[in-house]
């Protein structure tokens, strides 16, 4: 009887714990170790609580894939020197590993100067992001802005009520790469 005791102090203290820490993986370790020694007190009893033993079971599952998937999320990122070079040039407020989430779902695409890839009125179906070379944004035909690599392009280029195009490269500049992404809101679903 005196380990019962000793077992349902220890797992409550641990739970405790938990709830003290900030670090999310440290919380759900010390829960996982909790409910395993408050399982080992539902058995141990005269007469064992299966069903608490059962919710218990299911409980620790839920946290060792949640464990899995925080360090899965962890690892560190393997980025290729164009890839570590983007990242930097325009994507340094996300993570590396919401970077290759994006990376997966985007691709890079060579464009010839003086191509056409945005067009005022039109709708935009996809971000791009410069990653060479030059864009032009031309208003009603005049000559706009000049848009450098990590620039965005992707409707908002014009001013409200005017007629515009961003076209890649141009002017006798040479062709440039961007990376094209049209399912960007998925790569930040857990």
């Amino acid at each position: 009887m005196r380990l019962l005791v000793v077992l349902i102090h220890i797992a409550n203290v641990l739970y405790v714990i938990s709830y003290l820490v900030k670090e999310i993986l440290w919380l759900r370790l010390l829960t996982v170790v909790a409910g395993s020694v408050l399982i080992a007190y539902y058995a141990l009893l005269p007469v064992p609580l299966w069903a608490a033993i059962g919710w218990n079971v299911v409980f620790l599952a839920i946290n060792l894939r949640q464990i899995q998937v925080l360090l899965l999320e962890r690892r560190p990122v393997r980025l290729s020197p164009d890839e570590l070079r983007l990242y930097q040039l325009a994507f340094r407020s996300l993570t590396q590993c919401e970077f290759a989430k994006l990376l997966r779902i985007a691709r890079g695409e060579d464009v010839a100067a003086d191509q056409r890839i945005v067009t005022h009125g039109q709708g935009v179906n996809r971000i791009m992001v410069i990653a060479e070379g030059r864009a032009r944004v031309e208003i009603a035909g005049a000559p706009g802005r000049r848009a450098a690599p990590r620039v965005l392009c992707g409707g908002d280029e014009f001013p409200h009520g005017t007629d515009g195009e961003c076209r890649l490269g141009g002017g006798g500049e040479d062709p440039s790469r961007h990376l094209a992404a049209e399912r960007v809101a998925r790569i930040f679903r857990p």
